[in-house]
């Protein structure tokens, strides 16, 4: 009885060992999918704008955000003389409105680095992003 009691436990033990090494299920972005709930990163894209145009973050509306595998770190948009890692890197593309205004902002995944998009008419007077 004692050696089928120690079979058991170390049968429980192996299994308890096995399944916690099992790897999880991560689910990784994938290029222009809609999200419907605002990752934080859109949430962060939020954030950055109502702070570069001055108004409060309740102003800012989050239209619409798709996962997006941007061609460099510097999420396809690198500024004058900046260098940028040659790395795909996931993140988002993030439409949000303010005052009848669209704009749409580029994030990695974790909003840590954002770029806000100009508009496609700019110099010309025309709305940002139609």
């Amino acid at each position: 009885m004692r050696k089928l009691q120690g079979i058991l436990i170390a049968f429980v033990v192996l299994t308890l060992t096995l399944a916690a090494c099992s790897p999880a299920d991560a689910e990784l972005p994938q290029t222009g999918g809609e999200v419907s709930i605002p990752p934080d990163a859109a949430l962060m894209a939020q954030d950055f704008l109502a702070e570069e145009l001055g108004v409060d973050v309740e102003e800012v509306e989050i239209i619409q955000v798709e996962q997006q595998e941007w061609p460099n770190a510097c999420l396809g948009l690198p500024e004058q003389d900046e260098v940028c890692a040659e790395v795909a890197t996931p993140g988002f593309v993030v439409n949000l409105r303010v005052n009848e205004q669209d704009y749409t902002v580029r994030t990695d995944q974790l909003g840590e680095i954002i770029r806000i998009e100009e508009p496609s008419g700019a110099g010309t007077g025309a709305e940002p992003t139609p």
